[in-house]
């Protein structure tokens, strides 16, 4: 009885890493032509793929636009990635470089940067999806935005994984003298490997997750708990509260080349200070 007990703990806590597309809806009415795949959980981003914003959800986000052959920002910095896939390194050194890869494009990490924020902003007043080219171009996102590419790279790589939003519990600030670490509660994007049939968090945003073992963070773990290879470990706890059910992924029917290519192009608007666009 206890065993049984043991096995289906560890089964709500450590997903099966194999890519189950799961939908509700057959079509969804804000895109003709587009078909749901997924929603949330572990998800693999096929090409040619809408997925979700935060803009659904409340937030500031538009949709994004996951279509390398129609996106030549995109196209660039995946074929850095794609160099790799041949190379005979070890796993967690090829890792490395992909990180690297990705931090190098998009130096620019801060929520109120302004070129982020203009970003959103005409995409939003035009009721448009962002092709993720666009968030190179700027050299400027936030954990979404660098899931999405560390996913996408890490594929290009050779490198299996899956794209993940979670519900995240994490340091703020650390009082080490009093031994005290003040914690937030907030959503948050990473992508997660496999690794001697163990899942690790792979995390080109933020520190307290990367390299970090997926099932530790779903029980909550610190600076003392086991991490994967050359990870300096940081003080504080954090822990992984909940995969969300989302983002939602919609895959364009092969058909539907005109969408896809009118997506892509960008608004033509002049978005003015507390005005309505002009066209």
């Amino acid at each position: 009885m206890l065993a049984a007990g043991v096995a289906l703990a560890m089964a709500m806590v450590t997903p099966v890493f194999t890519f189950s597309p799961v939908s509700s809806h057959a079509e969804t009415e804000n895109y003709s032509g587009v078909r749901v795949v997924q929603e949330g959980g572990f998800i693999d981003i096929p090409y040619g793929s809408i997925v979700q914003g935060s803009i659904e959800h409340s937030g500031i986000q538009p949709n994004y636009v996951i279509n390398p052959p129609s996106d030549a920002e995109l196209e660039k910095f995946l074929e850095r990635a794609r160099k790799l896939n041949k190379q005979k390194i070890p796993l967690w050194e090829k890792v490395e470089k992909v990180l690297g890869i990705v931090r190098r494009a998009m130096p620019r990490k801060d929520y109120k940067d302004p070129r982020y924020l203009a970003l959103l902003e005409k995409y939003r007043r035009t009721n448009r999806p962002v092709p993720l080219g666009e968030y190179l171009k700027i050299r400027a996102g936030v954990c979404r935005e660098y899931a999405l590419l560390t996913h996408l790279a890490l594929k290009e790589a050779g490198i299996d994984n899956k794209f993940v939003y979670a519900f995240v519990e994490r340091p703020l600030i650390t009082r080490a003298e009093y031994g005290l670490t003040a914690l937030t509660r907030e959503d948050h994007a990473f992508t997660v490997i496999k690794d001697n049939k163990q899942l690790w968090i792979v995390d080109s945003y933020s520190p307290y997750f990367n390299r970090q073992s997926y099932t530790g963070l779903r029980n909550g773990i610190s600076i003392y708990n086991k991490h994967a290879p050359a990870q300096d470990a940081l003080p504080g706890f954090r822990k992984i509260i909940k995969v969300r059910k989302f983002p939602v992924v919609r895959l364009l029917d092969a058909d539907c080349r005109e969408t896809i290519s009118n997506i892509l192009k960008p608004p033509r608007v002049k978005i003015l200070p507390d005005q309505s666009p002009v066209l």
